[in-house]
This record gives structure tokens, sequence and C-alpha cells, in this order.
């Protein structure tokens, strides 16, 4: 912030300059601590057997999709919990199928899991 001088230069938008700057440096490091936490965490997960119970698909902005499988409540999620996926698994994974959560600890302390599915 300090070196660049064209945030000075900016007169009418300097406070904008500034929101915008500083949502932008909030999001990247969100980004990189959920990241730093998933990518180092190499402990062996809590494993909790559930079954998928419902599938849906979102079109968001812009047309993009979003792929989501529901799964029955595990371990200590009471409710159903609602996963993003990518198409493929989207596409490959039938409701009443049985999956694994794989839970982890996070390398950071912050707990996060993934759906494993089980091959046929």
């Amino acid at each position: 912030l300090l070196t660049h001088n064209n945030f000075r230069e900016l007169n009418q938008h300097t406070t904008l300059a500034y929101v915008l700057l500083i949502g932008n440096c909030w999001l990247y490091s969100y980004g990189a601590v959920y990241g730093t936490n998933c990518v180092f965490d190499r402990s062996e997960p809590q494993v909790f057997p559930t079954a998928v119970v419902d599938k849906s698909e979102h079109r968001g902005r812009r047309g993009r999709r979003s792929y989501y499988v529901h799964v029955a409540p595990w371990g200590h999620h009471l409710d159903r919990e609602r996963i993003r996926v990518n198409r493929s698994d989207f596409d490959d994974t039938m409701i009443g199928e049985s999956v694994d959560i794989d839970l982890f600890p996070g390398w950071l302390g912050m707990p996060w899991y993934e759906m494993v599915r089980h091959p046929h």
C-alpha cells in the first residue's frame, strides 16, 4: 500500500480502491490458510460410512454449474450434508450408494472432510 503512488493519484476513488485492495487481500489470505490447512494435512482420517440420499445441480450467475451430493447424517453431523463434487463424481454417484466421509483434523487444526466413493 505504501509503495504504490497510484493510490494517491486516485482523487475520487481512493476509498473504493482501498476497500477493494483490502477485500482482495482478505480473500487471498483466506484461500491460503484454507489451502495450507488441507494440503499439508498428512494425518490419517476418521472414516464415517454413510449413504447418498439425494443429488442436486445448481446454475449460478453466468451459467456456471455446481454439483452437489447429499449424504445422510454421519459422525457429529446430525443433519443431511450437502457436499460439492466435480461433474464426473456427480454423474457416477447414485442415490442410495454407500460412501465414506473421511474427516481430517487439519494441519492448522481446522477440521475438513471429503467424500470417498467405494469402487464397484
